[in-house]
């Protein structure tokens, strides 16, 4: 007997002694007789009913005390297996034969082909179909030419295994009463569609490897311009690197260096020591004749510059009275002594474009050349013409 059981019989043995003290009372019967039967009613049910459960436990554990019981003869029922379900219809199939999908680029589509698989479903509350067949069929295109617009013209190979893995899960239309899928399914591009992918591919790398090397090419190139052949000394550090610090070699090259140097640096004016060996040729004993023959000015020049047409200068030199002298006789007679090839070369300098300041740059140097040939009458001519024709 659990707690809850003997609580509630106590509660009824309380219940049945106040009844008895209640009836006892209001029957006039003498106290003793209701006073004893309230005690019998608190004290003596839980004891019994106890003893009787534990009698009732006994007998049910104790194999002497069972009583035989009669056999049981209801018939049992018998054991019926399931039935299976009946075996779905078999489904009917339509091919479908190099349907054009549009793929992600223009101008450019797959063939796609498969044989389609749909079956009706019994019992769907949607509205028949009049054509099942085709709905099956627009369900699958459907579905492929999604996947299709997503794929480029390079991937077909890769589109035709995705929808191989796609188009063969069953898929219902919007009734429920169809079901399809698609099975045998493949995807082709047009042969002069892949050739041509093929053409713009190798294009493609041709021109990316072809802008790889001129990059590379460009890299070298200022390089050689901004840091190697800056000026002859980075020339000369770079040589030095390179060829493991000879600097006796290094030193009989530097007019190599000077002349790479100003080659790369390409200003479009020839270069101090370009000019020097220039005209230390053309003022050599000699050469008054070539150089005239390559610096004699237009008709006209002259008189512009301070020259008239008859040989004569500003100065009133006669250049005609020396035509054909020697340039070294110049080296002791003056302005008179002056050869006219020199107003030659002042005029095809003032000729020159460039600012007065390069024009005056030219002049130096032609002094220059002069005195180191110990011409220094001519070339103190030449700074005094060029001082008189300089505007102010």
């Amino acid at each position: 007997m659990t707690r809850e059981q003997r609580n509630l019989l106590r509660v009824l043995s309380f219940l049945a002694g106040l009844l008895a003290v209640v009836l006892g009372v209001r029957a006039g019967a003498p106290v003793w007789s209701w006073a004893v039967s309230a005690v019998v009613l608190l004290l003596v049910p839980v004891p019994v009913a106890e003893l009787l459960l534990l009698r009732h436990r006994r007998a049910r554990t104790d194999p002497a005390d069972r009583t035989p019981q009669p056999e049981n003869r209801t018939p049992q029922p018998e054991n019926r297996t399931p039935q299976p379900d009946p075996q779905p219809k078999d489904p009917e199939t339509r091919a479908v034969q190099e349907i054009p999908l549009r793929s992600s680029a223009d101008d450019y589509r797959f063939w796609f082909s498969a044989r389609v698989c749909w079956r009706q479903v019994p019992e769907a509350p949607g509205m028949p179909h009049a054509d099942p067949g085709g709905r099956a069929v627009h369900l699958v295109v459907e579905q492929a030419a999604e996947q299709a617009a997503l794929t480029g013209p390079d991937d077909y190979p890769l589109l035709q295994h995705r929808l191989d893995s796609l188009l063969g899960a069953v898929r219902h239309d919007e009734s429920g009463r169809v079901e399809a899928w698609a099975v045998d399914v493949r995807v082709a591009l047009a042969d002069s569609d892949a050739e041509r992918l093929r053409e713009l591919t190798d294009a493609r790398k041709d021109q990316l490897l072809w802008e790889r090397r001129r990059e590379s090419e460009r890299d070298k190139r200022e390089h050689l311009a901004q840091d190697v052949l800056k000026t002859p000394g980075s020339t000369l550090v770079w040589w030095l690197v390179h060829n493991d610090y000879r600097v006796d070699e290094a030193v009989a090259r530097i007019d190599d260096f000077r002349r790479l140097a100003e080659a790369a640096a390409d200003t479009g004016q020839p270069s101090a020591h370009q000019l020097r060996t220039q005209w230390a040729e053309m003022f050599a004993p000699g050469a008054e004749t070539s150089f005239r023959a390559a610096y004699s000015p237009p008709a006209g020049a002259l008189e512009a510059n301070g020259t008239d047409g008859t040989g004569t200068n500003g100065t009133g030199t006669d250049g005609a009275a020396h035509d054909g002298a020697d340039v070294g006789s110049a080296g002791t007679g003056g302005a008179a002594g002056v050869p006219e090839s020199a107003e030659d070369v002042l005029a095809a300098i003032e000729r020159m474009d460039g600012s007065p300041a390069e024009r005056a740059e030219l002049v130096r140097a032609l002094t220059a050349v002069l005195d180191e040939r110990q011409q220094h009458d001519l070339a103190d001519h030449f700074r005094t013409r060029h001082a008189t024709r300089a505007p102010s």
